[in-house]
């Protein structure tokens, strides 16, 4: 077996597995104010910076289709066996369902596109995962199922000062009913379980936000046994230390 793992820019990868001749990233362009960015070409603090000073929300693009199409029949004249495309999930992008087709268009190569439900850094601990179970010399269905059972048991809870990027990106879906309150709430978002952006509680401080977060680690714990934990955080590295 000849495997290649493919994902997007949306997943938070460690940088000692970004180089490997086996990993895919295709990239989601970010336009800021009508100029065009590429994620994988910047650092994080340069984006901390663009959004202090932009004037209109983030917007993105999908990843290219024909891209994905392009890099599927290079793969397959190179030998591979096998694809796992592990990317942004469908509640957030359409990319999703317009590649889905190209599952079933390579006779020599079987691709796979099963549905994340997460992105940031779940979704890369997932690529990973995989990346592990490759040089584990685990058979496709392995890798595949021990895929399955991370996305079925994986949570990422977000939070953040207020709506205001993720209502003006449409990327919240129950954002209705905290429109009269955007700058007031401190909410505690979660990836539902069709790999949407909802809200999981709203409070009015940041002190309380970090108690929410605290009692959702401990029930996380209860429920399922925790076995990892990861903080990521954007531009407030003293509120992760807090918490």
């Amino acid at each position: 077996m000849k495997l290649a793992i493919v994902t997007d820019t949306s997943a938070d990868i460690a940088e000692t597995y970004k180089t490997r001749a086996d990993l895919f990233v295709l990239e989601i362009p970010i336009s800021i104010d009508g100029v065009d960015y590429e994620p994988s070409k910047m650092k994080a603090e340069a984006w901390f910076d663009l959004m202090k000073t932009s004037k209109d929300a983030p917007k993105t693009s999908q990843p290219s289709v024909a891209e994905l199409a392009i890099l599927l029949k290079t793969l397959e004249k190179k030998g591979y066996t096998h694809v796992l495309g592990l990317f942004l999930p469908s509640g957030i992008s359409g990319f999703y369902a317009n590649a889905f087709y190209l599952q079933s268009e390579y006779n020599n190569m079987k691709v796979e596109f099963p549905e994340t439900f997460i992105t940031a850094r779940p979704l890369g601990y997932m690529v990973e995962t995989a990346l592990d179970g490759i040089d584990a010399g685990k058979t496709f269905d392995e890798i595949k199922a021990t895929f399955e059972y991370q996305r079925d048991h994986d949570t990422a809870f977000m939070l953040v000062d207020d709506l205001k990027w993720l209502a003006k990106g449409g990327r919240l879906s129950n954002a209705s009913a905290f429109v009269g309150t955007l700058m007031n709430i401190k909410p505690l978002l979660q990836f539902s379980e069709e790999g949407e952006v909802v809200v999981y509680d709203k409070v009015r401080t940041t002190k309380k936000s970090h108690r929410g977060n605290e009692e959702v680690i401990v029930g996380t714990d209860t429920r399922w046994g925790l076995q990892g934990l990861c903080f990521e955080y954007g531009d407030t590295r003293s509120c992760s230390r807090a918490i």
